[in-house]
């Protein structure tokens, strides 16, 4: 008979040997191999929760827009007449720019505005093809602001040439751009018809812009960019809107129209410099009851960053050919402030005079805005 304690013994080792036999091993790595797949799991359905509901349409989806709020006191006077003075606080403009990124070369754009006393528009909204590094020439289709005139403005009241100038309509736009050199072409139908015309894709716009590199002559701290447009019917701009031609919708002839721009900046400095003008006059009170006018409009601008936060500009502008529909003659100073990242208060003045000095208007606009 085996003795008591040498039988514990040999227990002891067989239980000892048998958790460590490839039977128990094979469990333990299989254990082993359980946890690990749980693990990488959690750490998949943990990043596919980063990803939100839009899943990889969150790094194709860029949203942008701004927000002003204004204040304005304006003092108007007429030849023989009292001075008229008025004063509000007005959100005057909200701007909500969605861009996305639909496949290598295919963008897709909406821009929603509204501005005081109207209602929320699709201000923009369009599908451009190419236009990317690897690919210079590009196609844009849909609402946009057709290629004239540059409009460039260091001041919140934007200035007579985009008044005359700008053009916001359905069209399709082809064009060519690099780091130095851009040119595009505008078809679109226009809102303004010529009498007895057929209701047709008949308007163009075409802008040339240059921006020469410096580098060579030393000028590293200067840069210019200039430019020139051609447009087919300066009357279909916004600015026309509530003008007989506007409200009719019909003019006797197209008047096209002509624009020219330079920006230069030479370290703190920046000069903008703009005309805007019809290459015809518009028929017999069509823009103005018994008037024949040939609209054009200068803009002048001259800014200087004091530093990071704060900039101070002056500018002169001026117009013909517009009777009173715009100043004869502007001109007064901004002085613009950053108050916190993508925060800006900003305070101007103009000064103004109507044609034939008939009526003079001193505005003082002070805007919040800030943009995200």
């Amino acid at each position: 008979m085996i003795p008591k304690k040498v039988f514990n013994l040999i227990l002891v080792v067989g239980v000892v040997f048998c958790s460590y036999s490839p039977v128990f091993a094979k469990t333990t790595e299989e254990e082993l191999a359980e946890l690990k797949s749980r693990i990488a799991k959690l750490e998949q359905d943990k990043a596919q929760q980063g990803e939100g509901i839009l899943g990889d349409w969150s790094d194709k989806i860029h949203i942008s827009g701004v927000v002003e709020v204004e204040g304005f006191y304006k003092d108007y006077q007429a030849a023989g007449t009292n001075s008229t003075k008025t004063s509000d606080i007005t959100l005057s403009n909200v701007e909500l720019s969605i861009d996305t990124d639909i496949a290598e070369y295919v963008r897709g754009n909406v821009l929603l505005k509204y501005e005081d006393g109207t209602d929320v528009t699709v201000d923009e909204g369009t599908i451009t093809l190419g236009g990317v590094e690897g690919a210079s020439f590009y196609l844009t289709a849909g609402k946009f602001v057709v290629p004239f005139g540059m409009f460039n403005s260091h001041f919140i009241s934007d200035p007579i040439t985009l008044s005359i100038g700008e053009t916001n309509d359905n069209g399709v736009s082809l064009g060519y751009a690099n780091d130095y050199f851009e040119a595009a072409l505008g078809v679109f139908n226009g809102d303004i018809d010529e009498l007895g015309s057929h209701d047709v894709l008949e308007s163009i716009a075409a802008s040339v812009v240059f921006t020469p590199s410096l580098d060579g002559l030393h000028l590293e701290d200067v840069g210019i960019s200039l430019g020139i447009s051609y447009i087919s019917n300066i009357i279909d701009s916004g600015g026309f809107e509530d003008t007989p031609a506007g409200t009719a919708g019909e003019v006797q002839d197209y008047v096209s129209g002509l624009s020219g721009f330079l920006s230069l900046s030479c370290q703190a400095f920046t000069l903008e410099a703009e005309y805007v003008g019809a290459l015809e006059s518009s028929g017999v009170g069509e823009l103005v009851d018994a008037k024949e006018l040939k609209p054009g409009a200068w803009n002048i601008e001259l800014a200087y960053a004091v530093n990071d936060k704060l900039e101070i500009a002056g500018k002169y502008e001026c117009s013909d050919g517009l009777w009173d529909l715009y100043p004869e003659q502007q001109y007064g100073p901004v002085i613009s402030y950053s108050l916190f990242e993508n925060t800006t208060l900003a305070v101007e003045y103009l000064y103004a005079e109507y044609e034939n000095g008939d009526a003079t208007r001193d505005l003082v606009t002070t805007q919040l805005a800030i943009a995200f």
